[in-house]
């Protein structure tokens, strides 16, 4: 097993215990499987790796796009699929389970990041993404979506977006009623709460003492991943060197 693959797992497993995961990989919320898919963002593949021993048993190519850049990665054991996010192909893809050989592709207004998924009722959820170019710079999206996708054995449906009210929603989690999703601004350290019943939709400051204003880019705490039990919302953030206007503070 190379380095490559080391590091990633090394990191996937710590995360596969407590349910999350770092920027570029990830696995199912189900604590019974056998597998771990894992996005190798710089290779565009997807790696299938025995979930026990950690050996590697496929590389999956997610041949989409040029350069599709898969990021992240849930999974539907009960009807036997797993779909990637592809940021750079604006697309998500759907993959079986058995011969991870591609079933449908959908095509999404731009940059999906984090998929969050219900079995039950058959749909995803996925968010965006804010890439950073060589220079630093911030690129990607800017939209405030959340989009729902229905799926089938025939493929993958757009039903609706979601506007969160914040920009470059990035984690995003489903509460395990089905009801209320959660995202976060990657750049604005807002919360946004979506009730996929009646469609309201709120927005919480993560830290209201550094900012109370959704759309104001401050890029402090940098909000990663969202996981909800219980009633409890646990998030994730990349944290890091942050300027305050001069003066350089460590998250």
């Amino acid at each position: 097993m190379n380095k490559q693959y080391i590091k990633i797992i090394s990191v996937l497993v710590s995360s596969w215990i407590f349910f999350s995961c770092d920027n570029n990989s990830t696995s199912s919320d189900t604590d019974n499987y056998d597998r771990l898919y894992v996005t190798l963002q710089g290779t565009h593949k997807v790696a299938v790796l025995n979930a026990h021993t950690l050996e590697l048993i496929e590389e999956v190519a997610i041949d989409i796009a040029m350069m599709p850049t898969p990021h992240y990665v849930v999974l539907d054991e009960e009807n036997g699929y797993w779909f990637v996010s592809a940021i750079m192909a604006d697309k998500v893809a759907m993959y079986s389970m058995d011969t991870n050989e591609l079933i449908s592709t959908l095509s999404v207004d731009e940059d999906p990041a984090i998929l969050s998924i219900d079995t039950s009722s058959k749909k995803l959820y996925s968010s965006r993404m804010m890439i950073m170019n060589m220079g630093g710079m911030a690129m990607g999206s800017t939209a405030n979506l959340i989009d729902e996708i229905s799926y089938s054995d025939e493929g993958m449906v757009l039903l609706q977006s979601y506007d969160s009210g914040v920009p470059t929603p990035h984690g995003l989690s489903l509460s395990d009623d089905k009801t209320m999703l959660l995202t976060a601004s990657n750049t604005t350290d807002f919360l946004a709460k979506i009730n996929i019943i009646s469609g309201q939709i709120d927005n919480t400051s993560l830290d209201p003492s550094i900012n109370d204003i959704p759309n104001l880019e401050i890029n402090r705490l940098k909000p990663l991943e969202i996981v909800q039990r219980n009633g409890y919302a646990y998030i994730t953030c990349t944290g890091g060197e942050w300027d305050n206007n001069g003066e350089y503070i460590d998250v």
